[in-house]
């Protein structure tokens, strides 16, 4: 071929308004590429080059910028020409059956590549620059003499179709599975454990890694295990979400859930097959108190509301806390059920406030409205997050199971836990590993970091220990008229229960009771549930008026009835006690005596006897912390009203004050001494965390009222 006969046929295509060229097999050698016919060869998008005796390409070549599709193969390259790189239109490349045995230039540079060949090349290895083209779909590998798959595979998120038959490939790598956009795959006349003839008429990825699953001589066997845990307000539709979930199922007359039930959806993602233990909790206050016990950083959470409700701000927020304060960064789903019926919104910005990247669905149960949506984003939760994936191996399976077939003894001691994990080979970090992976997995439940009294027993049955705390609430309040019952009790509240129950288990049920906040010891061996209490028909203004008392008014926009029953339990366990009801409690500090009282509306008021103002501020700051950690919260705002009809920020006069001010006169012109207000050693104090926000709606506002004569 001379330059005349080439310059010839590229006028032709040229006038024919082709935009693609077919130039193989003309014997064409880098000379005949000259300057002349690489102006001609800008017109095409399409250039074939293949079957010729090409040893390298011209350095003008790179200004063929409007090639898309370069068909090199079959010459005699030695190296990948760099000219190449400067194509950055390039979607396809085949430069196969060359003498090519590595590349070492950037191929980021080729970002539009979308197809790759490369077979009969001796490269011995992938090439890593290949794995930075990040939209390529196809990659031709036939016949390189590669041994291996590497683990950067995986890079290759839109890889379609993989040639690499004709190689000395043994193994398939897991990140090779992972790849789900991969569509069909050769690996024929390969040293793989698979059967020829499946390898050499079949191309289906699915088909091919589910054979080599089947011949592989895995040395660990895996298990995967993960967490879902699904919260919210009883009768929400939290286990009509569950049956949905794993068995597409929904039931009209579905019974309330009434402790926890737990049940497992097995899911496969790429290679792995996981066993997602969802955990059902029911939505009943009294439960409250013990979910945050059971709930484990290493879950999803799925919050469910009623779409059908109004106000669920308050209790979405606290789940929103509960969760925030165990998981570092929580994957949370928020679920708004039975929009068929209605449908209500909320303010996402505001919970997006609490926790970054909450997703939302709306969805019915009944109509099956959104389910797979929810499925695929559970999936793509998994996939890119590796952490949420518990891997117990063969050994550490053997350990589990063991385990489970020991559910029958409901608990087990710590020194037996340990004894079973040490008859097998494990170190230190593996047996570490392994009962993190069993806590957040569910399948014990340990609270010896919680509470000294627990530190000696490991859960096996957690809805053996739930169904006990129903049977004991139920009793009591069947039983009792003012919440209590003692220990001796425990023999006619358990007596329908085929396990004998031990004087060692009824001290430890009534130890985790206590540690959960869900009771709580007052006299000898007599026991409270905060729930079943009688209401005290106290009348504010009996106190609030009178002259012996500091009146304070915790004023958010409503206290939960369950977070006041965690409070009256903390109460106990730290200050001294002297009476308790449903929505009071009367209590001794620093030789203070103390009233919280819970109205009606959601409101909590504090009255502080009268002593000296040093102390009763210091007793406040003790209680504010105390509140601080019930609601989840690093500041609380601070107010007192003045004369009881005027707020004024706490911080706010002592700003006053450390300008030199002594004087606030208030919106009546009533003239208030801030020495008077607010004791001269507070006063003096350096700040503390306490800070004014009145547009929070997240932060506890505390008011604080005085008397005034």
């Amino acid at each position: 071929m001379n330059k005349i006969d080439l310059l010839k046929i590229i006028k032709e295509a040229k006038n024919n308004n082709f935009k693609n060229i077919d130039l193989s097999i003309k014997g064409i050698k880098e000379h005949l590429l000259d300057d002349d016919i690489l102006e001609e060869l800008k017109f095409f998008e399409d250039i074939n080059l293949s079957r010729n005796m090409l040893k390298k390409l011209p350095l003008n070549f790179k200004h063929l910028i409007q090639v898309k599709k370069l068909n090199i193969s079959s010459n005699y390259f030695l190296e990948f020409p760099h000219e190449v790189m400067h194509l950055h239109n390039l979607e396809f490349l085949d430069i196969g059956t060359n003498n090519i045995s590595e590349i070492n230039l950037d191929l980021t540079k080729l970002k539009k590549l979308k197809s790759f060949f490369l077979k009969d090349n001796p490269l011995n290895n992938i090439p890593n620059m290949i794995f930075n083209l990040s939209n390529l779909e196809e990659l031709g590998l036939v016949n390189t003499k590669i041994t291996f798959i590497p683990e950067k595979i995986k890079n290759l998120k839109k890889l379609k179709s993989l040639w690499v038959g004709k190689n000395k490939i043994k193994k398939i790598p897991k990140e090779l599975i992972k790849l789900k956009s991969l569509r069909n795959i050769t690996l024929d006349e390969n040293p793989l454990p698979i059967e020829k003839n499946i390898l050499e008429f079949n191309q289906n990825p699915e088909y091919i890694f589910d054979e080599y699953q089947k011949y592989e001589n895995y040395k660990i066997e895996q298990s995967y295990e993960s967490k879902i845990t699904i919260i919210g307000e009883s009768n929400a539709g939290k286990t009509s979400l569950l049956n949905r979930l794993i068995y597409n199922k929904f039931y009209e007359n579905e019974s309330k859930t009434e402790n926890i039930n737990i049940d497992n959806w097995i899911i496969h993602l790429n290679e792995k097959i996981i066993n997602l233990n969802i955990w059902d909790f029911g939505g009943q206050d009294i439960l409250y108190s013990l979910h945050k016990f059971f709930l484990t950083e290493k879950s999803i959470y799925i919050i469910v509301w009623d779409s059908r409700s109004e106000n669920q701000s308050r209790k979405i927020e606290y789940w929103l806390n509960t969760i925030k304060s165990i998981c570092k960064n929580p994957k949370v789903l928020i679920i708004a059920n039975k929009i068929d019926e209605h449908n209500c919104s909320i303010n996402r910005v505001f919970f997006d406030s609490f926790i970054p990247n909450i997703k939302y669905f709306n969805i019915s149960c009944k109509k099956n409205w959104n389910i797979d949506e929810i499925k695929k984003y559970i999936k793509e939760i998994l996939e890119n997050n590796a952490d949420l994936l518990l891997k117990f191996d063969n050994t550490t399976l053997e350990i589990k199971k063991y385990l489970t077939n020991l559910r029958r003894k409901k608990y087990i001691t710590l020194k037996e836990y340990q004894s079973i994990v040490n008859k097998y080979n494990l170190d230190n970090n593996e047996k570490e590993e392994l009962f993190k992976n069993l806590l957040n997995s569910g399948e014990i439940l340990y609270y010896g970091d919680y509470d000294y009294r627990l530190k000696d027993k490991l859960i096996l049955d957690v809805n053996w220990f739930t169904e006990n705390l129903y049977m004991a609430i139920n009793w009591v309040a069947k039983n009792r008229t003012n919440g209590s019952f003692n220990i001796n009790d425990l023999e006619q509240i358990f007596a329908e229960k085929e396990f004998a129950y031990t004087h060692d288990f009824k001290l430890f049920f009534l130890d985790s009771l206590i540690n959960f906040n869900i009771l709580f010891e007052f006299g000898r061996n007599t026991f409270y549930f905060p729930n079943l209490l009688e209401y005290h028909n106290i009348k504010i203004k009996e106190i609030y008026t009178q002259d012996n008392y500091h009146s304070f008014k915790v004023a958010i926009k409503k206290i939960q009835q369950y977070i006041f029953y965690d409070l009256l339990v903390q109460i106990k366990k730290k200050y001294t006690i002297k009476e308790f009801y449903r929505n009071l409690i009367t209590f001794n500090c620093n030789e203070v005596d103390i009233i919280i009282h819970n109205d009606n509306n959601g409101g909590m008021y504090i009255y502080i006897q009268k002593k000296e103002e040093k102390k009763i501020f210091d007793i406040l700051e003790l209680l504010l912390s105390d509140l601080k950690a019930l609601f989840n919260v690093s500041e609380l705002d601070i107010s007192i009203f003045l004369n009881n009809h005027e707020l004024v920020s706490i911080k706010y006069l002592k700003k006053l004050s450390e300008f030199g001010k002594d004087d606030y006169i208030t919106q009546k012109g009533e003239l208030y001494k801030i020495s008077d207000i607010l004791p001269h050693e507070n006063n003096q104090k350096k700040e503390t965390n306490i800070v004014l926000n009145f547009e929070n709606i997240n932060d506890v506002l505390v008011n604080s009222t005085k008397n005034q004569k």
